[in-house]
C-alpha cells in the first residue's frame, strides 16, 4: 500500500472513531429528536401485550427526551422466543428498540436452552406491568371434567400457543408431574384466536391469564361458562379463592421444586426491556418515560377504558426477579426440563 492510500486508510478510521464517538456522547435528546423507536411484542395483534404496547406507542413519546415517533411490530412464533432471540442477537443495540416479550422469557433459557439463543441477565429491563391474577387452567363449563382428579382419568382437549408459552408449558407439566391427561392442541398464534377455539367447540379449555378473559370474553365470567381447576403460582388468587395451586396437589417436596420453577413466569407478569449495550443515559431516560407514563393521567384513562393492568413495578425489581430465577440449582432446572417432555 502507497504511503497516500496508507495516510487515506488512517484518516477515514480516525474520522469514523470520531463519528462514533460524538453520536455516543449525544445526549438522550439529542438522540431520540426524529428518531423512530420500535415496541417488538413477542405475540400477534390483539392479544393483552399487544394492546398494552399500543397504548405505549400513543402515551409513551412524550416522556422520552427528543419525543421520538413510535411504531409497534408484532413477531410472534417459536413460543414467543422469535422475538427474545430478535432483540438478543439482530435489533438494533442503540436504545431505538423495546420489547414486550412474554413473562415465560427467563425460564426459557433454562427450560429450552436450544431454542432460547439469549441469556435474559444481560437485557436492560426497563420494569414490568404486573399481571393482576394467576395463570389458571379453564376449561368450558360443559365439558366432562370437574376436578383435576377428574383430568387424571378422563382425557379434554386444551389448546396452546407455542411449546415455549405458558399456555403449553403449564398443561404439559400437568400431564407429567400431576398425571393429568390432557391432550394438548398447540399452534395457536395469539390468546385470542385460543377463545374463538374454545367458543367453536374445537377445545374445551386453556391455561393462561385470567386477563384474557376480562379483555375478551368478560360474559363468560359473569355468567359462569368457565370451571377452573387449578391455578398456577405461589398464593392463591383472590378471584380463585376455591381453586387449588398446582403445588398443593404435588405429591413431594421434589415436585413442588419443580413446578415453582415452571410457575416462577407469574412473578414476573409482563416485562419492558431494551436490548443489551444500550448507552446508560439511554437506558435511564428510557426508564424515566415509562415511570412517567404509568403516572399520567391521560394514560390512566385510556388503561381504565381498555382494562390495561397498570400495577407497575420499576426496573430493580424486575432485573432482580430475573437474576433470581436464573439462579435455580441445576438438579431442579434439569427435573423441570424432564417433566416437561
Amino acid at each position: 500500500m502507497s504511503k497516500t492510500l496508507f495516510a487515506s486508510a488512517i484518516l477515514s478510521a480516525a474520522c469514523l472513531a470520531t463519528a462514533s464517538a460524538a453520536l455516543a456522547q449525544q445526549s438522550p435528546a439529542d438522540f431520540y429528536k426524529g428518531k423512530t423507536v420500535t415496541i417488538i411484542v413477542s405475540t400477534g395483534a390483539g392479544g393483552g401485550y399487544d394492546v398494552l404496547a399500543r397504548a405505549m406507542q400513543r402515551h409513551l413519546p412524550k416522556f422520552i427526551p427528543g419525543q421520538p415517533s413510535i411504531i409497534v411490530q408484532n413477531m410472534p412464533g417459536g413460543g414467543h422466543m422469535l422475538a427474545a432471540n430478535h432483540i438478543y442477537s439482530i435489533a438494533p443495540k442503540d436504545g431505538t428498540v423495546i420489547a414486550a416479550l412474554n413473562q415465560n422469557v427467563t425460564s426459557n433459557q433454562l427450560l429450552t436452552p436450544s431454542a432460547a439463543r439469549y441469556d435474559a441477565n444481560k437485557y436492560l429491563w426497563l420494569g414490568r406491568f404486573a399481571e393482576k391474577g394467576n395463570p389458571a387452567l379453564a376449561i368450558w363449563h360443559s365439558a366432562p371434567v370437574k376436578t383435576l382428579a377428574d383430568a387424571r382419568k378422563t382425557e379434554i382437549i386444551i389448546g396452546a400457543t407455542g411449546e415455549g408459552s405458558s399456555s403449553y408449558r403449564y398443561t404439559t407439566a400437568m400431564n407429567h408431574v400431576l398425571g393429568t391427561k390432557f391432550k394438548i392442541i398447540k399452534g395457536y398464534k395469539t390468546v385470542p384466536e385460543l377463545l374463538i377455539a374454545i367458543d367453536r367447540g374445537e377445545i374445551q379449555g386453556r391455561t393462561g391469564a385470567l386477563s384474557a378473559y376480562e379483555e375478551g370474553k368478560p360474559e363468560w365470567l359473569k355468567e359462569n361458562k368457565l370451571r377452573f381447576l387449578v391455578q398456577v403460582g405461589y398464593t392463591r388468587d383472590p378471584y380463585l379463592k376455591d381453586v387449588p395451586l398446582w403445588t398443593e396437589l404435588a405429591e413431594t417436596a421434589e415436585q413442588k421444586q419443580i413446578l415453582n420453577l415452571i410457575a416462577s413466569p407469574t412473578n414476573l407478569g409482563r416485562p419492558i426491556n431494551t436490548t443489551p449495550d444500550v448507552p446508560a443515559d439511554r437506558v435511564a431516560a428510557l426508564r424515566d418515560a415509562l415511570e412517567k407514563m404509568v403516572k399520567d393521567p391521560v394514560f390512566l384513562a385510556e388503561a381504565e377504558k381498555q382494562d390495561i393492568e397498570t400495577d407497575f413495578r420499576g426496573w430493580q425489581e424486575t432485573t432482580k426477579i430475573v437474576a433470581d430465577t436464573l439462579a435455580a440449582s441445576p438438579d431442579v432446572v434439569a427435573k423441570a426440563i424432564e417433566a416437561m417432555k
